[in-house]
Order: structure tokens, then sequence, then C-alpha cells
């Protein structure tokens, strides 16, 4: 299994709107085979800042992801 763990700061004016594509996002990347998890979560110590973790199957599933224009 391979763990993600990503984050992007996001100008505070514009956190809904970043949150509300990001959770698009999320919700394409669990549909794609070797998607164990996938989320985005405001992180509660800066937030301006959205935390994203992802669970692969491996690594060929994660690169596959990165081949997905919506990536």
């Amino acid at each position: 299994m391979i763990i993600v763990l990503g984050q992007i700061k996001v100008q505070p004016t514009k956190l809904s709107q970043a949150l509300e594509v990001s959770q698009a996002h999320v919700l394409r990347s669990r549909e794609e085979p070797g998607c164990l998890a996938h989320g985005v979560h405001v992180s509660h110590d800066e937030p301006d800042t959205l935390v994203f973790v992802e669970r692969w199957r491996d690594m060929g599933a994660l690169m596959a992801h990165f081949q997905v224009p919506e990536s």
C-alpha cells in the first residue's frame, strides 16, 4: 500500500471554492482502480491549508492516477 500526504495553502477568501473543487477531485479519485481511500481536510492548526490523505493499492495505481487529466 502507498500512502500519500499532501497540502496546499489557500487564500482565505478562496477556501470555500478550493474545498469544493478538492472534494470533487476526491470523489473522482475514489472511483479509480486501486484507490483504497482519498480525502481532503481543513487543517486544524492552519485553517487556510487543505490536507489530502490518500491510500493506493500499489505504485502502479498511483501512477495511473497521475495520468488522469483532472489529477
